[in-house]
């Protein structure tokens, strides 16, 4: 599977996306025939999408006192 992702009107992939960037998302499927991967060919192929975590957690310097 070829996958290829990046904002849209841009060519390269960033590190991170925002809430509202608008992005291009392709992707190649195939499925093992037996002896070679052919194109996987359908009409209702669903991408699902969601924000892993809207949090940016980073460890300290220092010592955190609970």
């Amino acid at each position: 599977m070829n996958v290829r992702h990046h904002k849209a009107g841009e060519a390269n992939e960033p590190t991170i996306y925002r809430v509202n960037n608008n992005l291009e998302y392709s992707v190649e499927i195939y499925e093992w025939f037996g002896t070679s991967w052919e194109p996987y060919v359908a009409n209702n192929v669903q991408v699902q999408f969601y924000m892993m975590s809207p949090y940016v957690l980073k460890n300290t310097d220092r010592k955190v006192l609970y």
